[in-house]
């Protein structure tokens, strides 16, 4: 990433992973599940990264409600 190295935690390897998935021109936005079945990690895994990108502004968060449990959340890349 252009600001240097990512914080603790947060792989760069793992991470540019997850930007390729997040900025894949077939898919208007991602679900942690999503990231997690194209790449292998785990969903735990995918979601940490997915919401390190949204806290530094790489992503955008939206939800999808269904009828039982907790929303999902979707991500998408900022100006998509």
């Amino acid at each position: 990433m252009s600001t240097g190295a990512p914080p603790k935690g947060i792989s760069e390897i793992t991470l540019s992973l997850v930007i390729s998935e997040l900025e894949d021109p077939s898919r208007e936005e991602v679900s942690a599940t999503d990231v997690a079945q194209s790449t292998g990690m785990s969903t735990v895994t995918a979601r940490r990264y997915l919401r390190f990108l949204a806290s530094v502004g790489r992503a955008e968060v939206s939800c999808r409600y269904g009828k039982v449990g907790a929303p999902e959340r979707l991500y998408r890349r900022c100006g998509a």
